[in-house]
């Protein structure tokens, strides 16, 4: 991906790690397949944005691929209420 940039998105908060990690791995995949219509403001902080991005990715041939997604139960946090993190690369 040369010239690709980096994106980094606030996923869900809800209540169990473990739940959250499945809920957030669809949105991750949906985001790596730009599919930007099945995301909305329940699942990703900055819904709206994200979705022009991935819009744009798309009608321009571009790729999205996940580099890292975690919650907050992963590094300083709780894990009774998470929000989760993707970091990706659009290029």
């Amino acid at each position: 991906m040369t010239g690709a940039r980096r994106f980094f998105f606030g996923l869900r908060r809800l209540d169990a790690a473990l739940t959250a990690r499945r809920l957030d791995a669809a949105t991750s995949s949906a985001i790596e397949e730009l599919r930007y219509e099945d995301i909305g403001g329940e699942d990703a902080c900055g819904s709206r944005p994200l979705a022009g991005l991935l819009r744009y990715a798309r009608r321009h041939g571009l790729a999205a691929r996940a580099i890292d997604l975690r919650n907050s139960g992963d590094t300083a946090g709780t894990r009774e209420r998470v929000v989760g993190y993707g970091a990706y690369v659009v290029g």
